[in-house]
């Protein structure tokens, strides 16, 4: 018995042609995450000028990149730390309002138990007048 050998199949070589883009070695030319509240317009401005001053030093290009990662970490926690404490303040405000709002239904029923009082002694002066004016007759 002879196995039959499927061949495989020849696939077609492409040539492809690699082009290099050159970096981008001006600030203005970046492109730069979209900020809509326009907070970062002073950050970028110094990042760009600190760039500048590299001057192609490695020490320097190492202390830049150093300080861009610790200030990344940096704002991650502070942003974390502000959320809860947003959090907090929210829940704090919450229980405050909550408290308020117990407060002013507990004068609320004092206020009607106090209307009722009155409402039952002016009940019982028309019964009484009503029984006077019955006995009267």
């Amino acid at each position: 018995m002879t196995k039959s050998v499927k061949k495989p199949a020849k696939i077609k070589e492409v040539e492809v042609e690699v082009v290099k883009v050159a970096p981008v070695l001006h600030a203005h030319k970046l492109k730069l995450p979209n900020d809509p509240q326009g907070f970062s317009g002073n950050l970028r401005r110094e990042l760009a000028r600190a760039v500048g001053r590299i001057a192609g030093d490695e020490i320097r290009l190492a202390s830049f990149v150093e300080t861009l990662e610790v200030f990344a970490d940096f704002a991650r926690n502070k942003a974390e730390a502000q959320r809860n404490e947003l959090k907090a303040k929210i829940a704090d405000k919450a229980a405050r309002l909550k408290t308020a709002q117990d407060q002013a239904l507990r004068e609320a029923a004092a206020v009607i138990a106090s209307k009722r009082g009155a409402l039952v002694k002016l009940q019982e002066e028309i019964a009484a007048h009503d029984k006077l004016v019955e006995d009267n007759k």
